[in-house]
């Protein structure tokens, strides 16, 4: 159960495992750090393949996608999901935290304001134009 007393942050990025990349590595090493003090949970596309999350310590939350013609990626749609408001709103967050500047970057941003939280977005790897990128978010 979710302790009421610790901070409490949700982590949207556009994949995850099975693929593995610098976000992914860096989103599952932070989920993982902040459930030792605090909370966090995942939020994140369908994966093309199977794979089984619950070998995390931390909540994954796998929202509706559209499969992308490259390579085995998805395009998240977080906007379009119901299901994934209801798990963000029943679980109290204190913060979002968006690791991508395309779908889940906006809608991390929206349902933060929507919530009266903060939101904050780390775009690691992404160097052509980050502030056209950050003010997408905005």
């Amino acid at each position: 159960m979710i302790d009421p007393k610790k901070i409490r942050s949700a982590q949207f990025l556009d994949t995850y495992y099975p693929l593995v990349d610098g976000v992914v590595t860096t989103v599952h090493n932070y989920a993982e750090l902040m459930n030792k003090s605090a909370y966090s949970c995942v939020v994140t596309p369908r994966p093309l393949l199977e794979y089984d999350d619950s070998d995390k310590s931390y909540e994954v939350f796998r929202t509706n996608s559209l499969r992308a013609h490259i390579a085995e990626y998805s395009l998240p749609m977080p906007r379009f999901d119901f299901k994934v408001r209801r798990f963000l709103e029943n679980r109290n967050l204190d913060i979002l935290h968006a690791h991508s500047p395309f779908a889940v970057g906006p809608f991390s941003a929206s349902f933060a304001k929507k919530l009266g939280v903060p939101s904050v977005a780390g775009l690691q790897g992404y160097r052509k134009d980050p502030d056209s990128q950050v003010r997408a978010l905005l």
